[in-house]
C-alpha cells in the first residue's frame, strides 16, 4: 500500500514537472519574440551617422543569446533600403562590433557590462539590454518586463555619447527617458539628438 502511494505521488510530480516546464518555455519564447520586435523597431526608429555609405544594418548578439529562432524572421528585411544582418559575438571580451548596428546584451553577461561599454566608447552602436539597471550603467536602452509585459528606458546621454539620434516617436513610447545621473530626462535634456525625419 505504501509503494503504491510513493508511486501515485511520482506520477503526480511527474505530471506536474511536466505541464509545468513547457508554460516556462513557452513564456520565455514569447518573451524573446516581443523582444527581438524590439530590436526591429528600434533600428527603424534610430539614425546612425553616415548612413549613405554602409551597405546595411546589423543586430549583434552577446554570447549564444536566449533569443532562439525569434531573430531569424527578421534576418534580411530592409531598413530604409539596406538588408538587416545577425551577428553572434561569442567572445564578450571585446565585441569590436561594426558601427550602424545595434548589440543586445542579455542579462547572463551583466557582470561585464561596464567593461563592454567601456569597449564601446567613439562607435556608434546602440547598446540594448535587460540586466537590472543598464541604462543607469550607460548601456542606450533597457528592456524591463513590468507585468509580463516588456517596456524598455531609454538612456539619452548614452543615446548622445554613441552619436545617434532617436526618433520622436520612439520617446513617445518609451516608459522612461533619463540621464546618466539617473534623473528623469526633460526635454532640454534630448531635444539635440531627436531625428526628425524618422
Amino acid at each position: 500500500m505504501k509503494a503504491m502511494r510513493i508511486l501515485a505521488a511520482l506520477m503526480v510530480a511527474t505530471l506536474t514537472f511536466g505541464f509545468l516546464v513547457p508554460t516556462a518555455q513557452a513564456s520565455e519564447t514569447r518573451e524573446y519574440a516581443v523582444k527581438a520586435a524590439y530590436l526591429f523597431k528600434f533600428i527603424n526608429l534610430i539614425e546612425w551617422p553616415n548612413e549613405s555609405k554602409i551597405d546595411n544594418f546589423v543586430i549583434g548578439v552577446v554570447g549564444p543569446g536566449p533569443f532562439g529562432p525569434s531573430l531569424d524572421d527578421i534576418e534580411g528585411k530592409l531598413v530604409r533600403g539596406k538588408a538587416l544582418q545577425l551577428v553572434t559575438y561569442p567572445m564578450v571580451k571585446l565585441p569590436a562590433p561594426t558601427d550602424q548596428m545595434i548589440l543586445f546584451i542579455d542579462r547572463a553577461n551583466d557582470d561585464k557590462l561596464d567593461k563592454i561599454i567601456n569597449d564601446l566608447k567613439g562607435r556608434n552602436v546602440l547598446t540594448v539590454g535587460e540586466g537590472q539597471k543598464f541604462a543607469e550603467r550607460g548601456g542606450c536602452i533597457n528592456l524591463v518586463t513590468v507585468k509580463n509585459r516588456v517596456r524598455f528606458r531609454i538612456n539619452v546621454d548614452a543615446v548622445r555619447r554613441a552619436q545617434l539620434k532617436i526618433s520622436p516617436r520612439l520617446v513617445k513610447v518609451a516608459s522612461v527617458l533619463l540621464t546618466d545621473k539617473g534623473k528623469k530626462a526633460s526635454f532640454e535634456d534630448y531635444q539635440d539628438i531627436l531625428a526628425m525625419n524618422l
